[in-house]
């Protein structure tokens, strides 16, 4: 499948994590919504202590949504946020049994700029 053809399949189940400190954000990331819209799975170390987790609203991209995290765990780098209204459409999975070894894979999320100033993939 042609890369532009996949993005366009998935780019509503993708959307951009934050942490901000006021309005500064600190931590920047990616997150796929899963189940029925209202959750989003991410990484764990996106979700920094003593500030709002976040995510853009797709719709509204110069505001913010914030969320509750419903789980965290840090060992394993995986967070799930939870929002009262759907965020976005759901991410299609897969059997994992149906990939092998040389199967193509594709990764689609955000770059930021890091406090040095440089681009980052998140």
């Amino acid at each position: 499948m042609p890369f532009t053809q996949l993005y366009r399949q998935v780019k509503d189940s993708v959307v951009q994590v934050i942490a901000p400190n006021g309005q500064t954000p600190v931590s920047f990331g990616t997150g796929s919504v899963i189940d029925d819209g209202l959750k989003v799975l991410t990484c764990a170390h996106c979700i920094v202590p003593n500030t709002t987790t976040a995510i853009v609203d797709p719709r509204h991209p110069n505001q913010a949504i914030s969320e509750s995290v419903l789980f965290s765990d840090v060992n394993l780098d995986i967070a799930i946020l939870e929002f009262q209204q759907a965020v976005g459409t759901s991410v299609a999975f897969t059997n994992s049994n149906n990939c092998t070894v040389g199967n193509g894979a594709a990764v689609i999320g955000y770059l930021h700029q890091d406090l040095a100033g440089t681009w980052c993939a998140t």
